[in-house]
């Protein structure tokens, strides 16, 4: 099975379907793309392309959709997901919420098209500057170490992988609230402890009348086992965590 990956521009219009389904694209050079399976690992879904009119016995149609059913064709295209290319060093950057109207800069390398290594990262919807990244990033994604500040005023700082908060990292709300813990798909998985200050009324009645949480000077605390950025299992530790969650066993 191969690897693919259909390098595009954002201008390319292509749907991408879930798994079992197919994407379509409006480039001469491309057909269709099956997609079997996605490997968050390297950031890359397995897919089949075809285009031969002997083939469409091998599909069934489901709506406007089909699923191959067929045996995988002996070559690969490239797939991406949405890129936005820079105005001003003509990189491609991972853009996974695109905006009518966006625009971003890129003031690091780019390598084969694409930024790559320490720079800054840049958004403007309508020419004025939204989001500002400062970060690793390789293949056009942010991966390593990186700060997002948003342009609401919040922060990130933690681990990138593929482009999405993952391993550990530190979000901070405007008004001074923040989460230090685990990240896995840009959310609250794994051991973290969220720290709330006074103003941040509704969260906090939102956990006290579940049981959950407790004031520690000015500051109500709520850690444990979050799960998709909600709190599964309250504990004192990361280590209390681990054995609450053995004898759960």
């Amino acid at each position: 099975m191969n690897i693919c990956k259909l390098l595009i521009n954002t201008n390319i219009a292509i749907t991408l379907m879930s798994v079992g389904q197919v994407a379509f694209a409006n480039d001469n050079k491309l057909s269709n793309i099956y997609l079997d399976k996605y490997d968050e690992t390297i950031d890359h879904y397995f897919c089949y392309p075809y285009s031969c009119e002997s083939e469409k016995r091998n599909y069934s149609k489901d709506e406007d959709r089909y699923k191959y059913l067929g045996k995988p064709l002996k070559y690969s295209l490239e797939l991406l997901k949405t890129y936005t290319t820079t105005t001003d060093s003509h990189c491609k950057v991972l853009n996974q919420n695109p905006q009518p109207n966006e625009t971003a800069t890129w003031n690091g390398n780019c390598i084969n098209g694409f930024a790559s290594g320490k720079g800054t990262l840049q958004w403007y919807e309508n020419g004025k500057k939204t989001d500002v990244v400062i970060a690793n990033f390789h293949n056009g994604k942010k991966t390593g170490k990186g700060k997002y500040i948003y342009a609401n005023g919040d922060i990130y700082e933690g681990d990138y992988l593929n482009g999405k908060k993952q391993i550990k990292g530190k979000y901070t709300w405007l008004n001074g609230s923040f989460y230090i813990g685990r990240y896995k798909d840009s959310k609250a998985n794994g051991y973290g402890k969220l720290t709330l200050v006074k103003s941040d009324k509704n969260t906090i009645v939102e956990y006290s009348q579940k049981g959950k949480g407790h004031w520690q000077g000015d500051v109500y605390i709520v850690q444990g086992i979050f799960k998709d950025n909600a709190l599964v299992l309250e504990c004192n530790s990361e280590i209390d965590c681990q054995q609450k969650q053995a004898n759960q066993k």
